[in-house]
Formats: C-alpha cells, structure tokens, sequence
C-alpha cells in the first residue's frame, strides 16, 4: 500500500525546515518539489527553476515580470 502524502505535510515539513534556516527563501521538500520558506528573512528570491534569463533587468537587478509575479507570490501564502 503506497502512503498518500498530502500538500499540508509537505508545508509543514517547510515550515519546520525553514524555522531554522531563514536564509533560504526556498526549501527543497523530500518530494521534490519547491516549497517557500514562511520564515525568511531577506530580499524577494525567484522561485529556482523559473527562467528569467532573457528579461530586461533594471538597476535593482529586477524585471518588471518577475516583480509582478514575486509580489504575486508572497500575497498567496495561506497563513
């Protein structure tokens, strides 16, 4: 019988990872797949298999896109 794993057990395993790792926006989950980290502390990060290589960057090192999707992001973390 295959143990079913739900999305819940997968943020909380973030949850706990990410409560001492604050330096890092994205935790690896054991199912490979990228989870946000609730507790980092720093500047938005992309997400690591997005592909902005071909965007126009300005100063700040951010395209208007991923701008718009980071803040996207962070707006549709349940609590």
């Amino acid at each position: 019988m295959t143990p079913v794993i739900h999305s819940g057990s997968v943020r909380e395993y973030a949850r706990n990872v990410g409560r001492e790792r604050t330096d890092c926006a994205w935790i690896l989950s054991l199912l490979d797949s990228w989870e946000r980290n609730p507790f980092y502390v720093g500047p938005l990060q992309t997400h690591p298999e997005d592909d902005y290589a071909n965007a126009d960057i300005d100063e700040d090192g951010w395209t208007d896109e991923l701008e718009r999707d980071m803040l996207t992001a962070w707006d549709e973390i349940p609590s």
